[in-house]
């Protein structure tokens, strides 16, 4: 009956909702800030819509996990724990084999292992490597070592073969050792760019 309606519905928001337009509580600022993984586009989808409309109510006590029936699920409208959606690959809320969309957040002992793990490679790189890491990865890192391809396409607008000098550690010999060349290579960038 409602399908063959073609008239527009008659009470329409003029503004859209605010969940915290008289003061915000305690779990809609929770379920703000809440991070999730493991689910697919839909699911996502879902829950970010909880999220808006301060529908969403976090989970007050581990869950049974649907795949391993143990009490590990620790996210709200979750069925399976982490590492059954890891082991598995399916979405953790509905658990088809679905694109994952959103992975889970690091706990706070995984970033500190990674950090150590990265510190710890630092302290193997030479002086020039390390602030060379440093440097891209407070860039952004999009023109690191391991994305430069040898020839041509090392620099945007830079052909290291043709100017006849090696401006990246693509194109440079391992026993070349110039401190200047990444300063080089990034004053060639801007000239050519200008």
């Amino acid at each position: 009956m409602s399908s063959s309606r073609s008239r527009a519905q008659k009470h329409q928001n003029r503004t859209a909702f605010k969940p915290d337009l008289y003061g915000c509580n305690k779990r809609v600022s929770e379920a703000k800030t809440l991070a999730f993984g493991g689910v697919c586009t839909r699911c996502k989808d879902q829950i970010e819509w909880k999220k808006s409309f301060a529908k969403y109510k976090p989970l007050t006590a581990p869950r049974k996990c649907t795949e391993c029936t143990q009490k590990t699920v620790k996210h709200a409208y979750h069925r399976i724990c982490m590492p059954c959606v890891l082991k598995n690959q399916v979405c953790g809320k509905c658990g088809k084999k679905e694109t994952i969309v959103e992975s889970y957040p690091q706990t706070p002992a995984e970033q500190a292992k990674e950090e150590a793990t990265f510190k710890e490679g630092l302290r193997a790189l030479s002086e020039r490597e390390r602030r060379s890491l440093l440097r891209s990865a407070a860039t952004g890192g999009n023109e690191g070592a391991s994305e430069r391809k040898r020839g041509s396409d090392c620099y945007p607008n830079v052909n290291c073969s043709e100017s006849g000098t090696n401006l990246c550690d693509a194109c440079s010999s391992d026993d070349d050792d110039d401190s200047g060349s990444d300063a080089a290579a990034m004053k060639m960038i801007l000239k050519n760019d200008a």
